[in-house]
């Protein structure tokens, strides 16, 4: 823990061989590995991470880098995701960035930012209905923004992604202080002890990874500036 906050990576098969143990001795708290890539493919380190990261004594959560587009069904996706996910870990996120606005008039993505909520709010009931968890939604304020996210999302815990000094940009839907986890850089300029850039974060608590923990007051922190997010799925 660091400023009052659990200190923590998003990693994928990207960040090749990490050694985790050497991630605790340094401070790591948790990390959220990448699970599945819309219809595409499962993330190939996935299932030896998590076990790697637990034996280290790491929290773990995962993520879903879903596909909202009018050809896949999001029912179908989110089965596929929860059905190739590790029923061990209670921490499930999904990762709605994409598609980027630009490509909206473009086949065969959604013309509007209303479709990709319809969408994505549909493949997040269905998770719900069959793993019995509420994902934790993770994307950006400019993403948040063009899609104008509804009312509806409020349901499910943010991750956030802002890169900015102090606390988080929160757009609407949610408050300022809505966020549960927020990544602060990204991989940019951090990097692992295997010399791989890498996403940080920050969570207030372990709860969400089923770790009981105090609750935190104080989130005030600096990180990493970067004006423009470099993702990394």
């Amino acid at each position: 823990m660091k400023n009052g906050l659990y200190q923590g990576y998003d990693i994928s098969s990207i960040q090749g061989i990490v050694d985790f143990k050497q991630l605790k001795t340094n401070g790591t708290d948790f990390v959220i590995f990448r699970n599945y890539v819309g219809n595409d493919f499962k993330d190939q380190n996935c299932e030896k991470n998590i076990i790697a990261a637990k034996d280290a004594g790491l929290a773990v959560g995962l993520y879903n880098f879903i596909y909202p587009i009018a050809k896949l069904d999001p029912l179908t996706q989110a089965n596929l995701h929860f059905n190739n996910s590790n029923k061990s870990v209670v921490a499930h996120c999904i990762d709605l960035e994409w598609p980027d606005s630009s490509a909206w008039d473009k086949a065969p993505y959604f013309d509007n930012g209303q479709e990709i909520n319809d969408w994505s709010l549909k493949y997040l009931a269905e998770y719900k209905r069959i793993s019995g968890l509420d994902s934790i939604v993770y994307s950006f304020p400019f993403f948040i923004k063009s899609c104008k996210l509804s009312s509806d999302f409020k349901n499910y815990r943010l991750w956030i992604a802002s890169y900015v000094a102090n606390n988080p940009d929160v757009v609407l839907p949610w408050s300022q202080n809505d966020w549960i986890i927020w990544q602060t850089s990204g991989g940019t300029n951090s990097k692992l002890p295997n010399g791989s850039p890498v996403d940080t974060d920050v969570a207030k608590s372990l709860d969400c990874f089923g770790v009981v923990s105090v609750p935190v007051v104080s989130t005030t922190i600096v990180p990493e500036v970067n004006t423009q997010p470099t993702i990394i799925v």
